[in-house]
């Protein structure tokens, strides 16, 4: 029965009309429907759900920001590495004159 094409004209014709609109719209004025909602908003199961994806959140950003400290740090030490070595060529020889350019 539930698989019968008939089924499907009645339900496709249901979601097509008016009346779906209206059905969710007066469910949408309805106060029982709110309270529903905050009792399934306060429920156990739903306030440790969106706990552990806070957590998860967290533990993204805090991989996010490692991985950006990992590449700056690398980035520095390479400009440095570069800085030292340019400011040893040109360096002065003990005679006071500066070291040859390679």
């Amino acid at each position: 029965m539930i698989d019968s094409p008939g089924l499907d004209v009645a339900v496709s014709r249901v979601i097509d009309s008016r009346l779906l609109d209206l059905v969710v719209a007066r469910l949408l004025e309805s106060d029982a429907l709110w309270v529903l909602v905050d009792e399934i908003a306060q429920s156990p199961s739903v306030t440790a759900a969106i706990s552990h994806q806070g957590v998860g959140l967290a533990n993204q950003v805090a991989g996010a920001t490692r991985d950006r400290s990992r590449s700056a740090d690398d980035r520095l030490e390479h400009l440095a590495a570069r800085l030292t070595r340019r400011v040893s060529r040109v360096a002065p020889r003990p005679g006071g004159e500066p070291a040859p350019e390679p």
